[in-house]
């Protein structure tokens, strides 16, 4: 509500509230994604328009970076200890931004993190995975729709790049959403699916001692 009515300065507050009293990790969960998801919706249903819809995008990246800082730094670790991991947006800068939440979130002592570009093509990520050979790749798509779409991604990938792990992080959905009855479940191919930030970052905190083993 306030990103939608370009108050960024109590969005940032309602966020850092919660980061506060409980962890940015659950400020991200509980208000910059769903706030995401909404304004996708309304979007779509034609009570935002696109300029409005912009400004929710960029307000919701800044509060991440503020938040981003609430965050306690880890000590570095070589790069023979970490694992590679490209997070993907599906199709667009709202799921840019939410990858780069979840790439704020992982620990940087057991991976070496690259966030793609929403403007990637399916065959320029082909050839980026072939080209840096990262060790897992998470496919972010936030709802309303989209999940076609990650379906051909996933498609392609498990087709060219068979022996890349892929996690695909369905994050955000709720009644309004036609996955919510579980079709996002209909992804095949992928070693993993979540449904929140929390659950992707314990699916891979699960694959990383494999993975770096």
């Amino acid at each position: 509500q306030r990103l939608a009515a370009r108050d960024q300065d109590e969005a940032a507050e309602v966020s850092l509230k919660v980061a506060t009293e409980k962890s940015p990790t659950e400020a991200f969960e509980q208000v910059v994604i769903p706030a995401l998801c909404m304004a996708r919706q309304d979007a779509e249903e034609g009570d935002l328009d696109p300029t409005a819809l912009q400004f929710v995008i960029r307000g919701a990246r800044e509060v991440v970076a503020e938040l981003a800082e609430q965050r306690e730094l880890s000590p570095q670790a070589t790069d023979e200890t970490r694992v590679g991991v490209l997070i993907v947006p599906a199709r667009d800068e709202a799921e840019h931004v939410a990858a780069e939440i979840l790439a704020v979130t992982l620990d940087p002592t057991r991976w070496t993190t690259r966030v793609a570009s929403d403007e990637l093509l399916a065959s320029e990520l082909i050839a980026t995975v072939s080209e840096e050979r990262p060790a897992v790749v998470v496919l972010l798509t936030l709802p309303p729709g989209g999940l076609s779409h990650c379906r051909y991604l996933v498609s392609r990938l498990r087709t060219k790049c068979p022996d890349v792990r892929i996690l695909v992080g369905r994050w955000g959905e709720y009644p309004l959403d036609n996955a919510a009855d579980g079709s996002s479940a209909g992804i095949k191919g992928v070693d993993a699916i979540s449904r929140t930030l929390s659950e992707t970052q314990k699916q891979l905190a699960e694959l990383q001692p494999i993975l770096a083993a």
